[in-house]
């Protein structure tokens, strides 16, 4: 099926520069496009960052930072007197470049500290260049856009070229990593950029590294959320080191949950509260005589209580309390 523009629109239509098209919309964000557009509808406006970012609802920074990008492209003048626009040529559209190989990553070594520069504020005209070195640049960006449903501010386009320059992290590595923090509903740049450094200080530096660590995380936190469940205490966020014993519960010690409601049980009839500290310590001793069920817990009570039963003292209790109050047995 074809589209084509209606004729009806005769009339209201203005010029835009070919350039944009045969060059530029490849790498040019939303609100890049839309800034220049603007200016080509309304060529007697002053172009102002303060008018740009009231009509595009935007910060006046990236304004700025957007008027920058085309004046980085020779498409727009900068300054209060602009040297006249020289002749337009028209140039063919040029053949994409092939896609670049994907960078060999040289990651920090496992267990040196990483931080990720948040604050790092790329020009587009920077992002620009890189681009034009490795054409997996623009689908990195574009692809990062609609996963996180928003375009990039210039800091959060620093950290994505941090991951995949300064670290060598693969697209497809970071396509991962963020696709798992939308996934839990923490898709922001400094959450994202959090978990990227933690994975590489632990050497997790490959695709399928990551997905494996993806599935351990995934399992935690669905360990976690059946323990607040059984305990109660849904509606807030678990601690570090109640994570850690809940951990410990289920891989150290191998208890199921239904172990773990039962200690819980224990422990709220024992002190009158919940102690994760407590918790822990009844489920050591139990996987330490190597019960791993509610049945083989009963079993033991049951023994322990046959076993007082037999050592109980031969001799008469009323006989015993008489002496205690008369001082002699008649």
């Amino acid at each position: 099926m074809e589209f084509r523009l209606s004729l009806s629109l005769l009339g209201g239509f203005f010029a835009v520069p070919n350039a944009v098209v045969d060059r530029h919309m490849k790498l040019c964000t939303e609100n890049q496009l839309k800034t220049l557009l603007l200016m080509l509808r309304f060529p007697e406006q002053p172009a102002t960052q303060q008018w740009i970012a009231k009509e595009l609802k935007i910060s006046p920074a990236d304004a700025l930072d957007h008027l920058q990008y085309w004046c980085e492209q020779g498409l727009v003048c900068c300054g209060e007197n602009p040297a006249a626009p020289s002749p337009a040529v028209t140039e063919p559209p040029k053949a994409p470049a092939a896609p670049a190989a994907e960078k060999v990553t040289h990651p920090a070594p496992t267990g040196q500290k990483v931080t990720l520069n948040t604050k790092q504020r790329l020009t587009a005209a920077d992002i620009n260049r890189m681009a034009q070195n490795d054409s997996n640049i623009p689908l990195l960006l574009q692809e990062t856009q609609m996963l996180l449903g928003r375009e990039l501010t210039p800091a959060q386009t620093g950290v994505l070229m941090d991951l995949y320059s300064e670290y060598g992290l693969s697209s497809q590595y970071i396509f991962t990593l963020i696709n798992y923090c939308v996934s839990i509903e923490r898709g922001n740049m400094n959450y994202i950029s959090a978990v990227a450094a933690g994975w590489l200080e632990q050497g997790i530096t490959t695709v399928e590294q990551a997905e494996q660590e993806i599935e351990r995380l995934r399992r935690a936190r669905s360990r976690e959320g059946q323990v607040q469940t059984a305990f109660g205490i849904g509606g807030r966020s678990l601690t570090t080191s109640q994570k850690t014993h809940i951990a410990r519960w289920f891989d150290q010690y191998g208890m199921s949950i239904e172990m773990i409601r039962l200690a819980y049980d224990q422990t709220v009839d024992n002190i009158g509260k919940i102690s994760f500290p407590y918790l822990d310590k009844v489920m050591l001793n139990w996987h330490q005589q190597g019960l791993k069920t509610p049945a083989d817990v009963e079993a033991a009570n049951q023994s322990r209580k046959a076993a007082k039963t037999e050592e109980a003292p031969s001799y008469d209790m009323n006989a015993l309390n008489k002496f205690f109050e008369l001082g002699n047995i008649k």
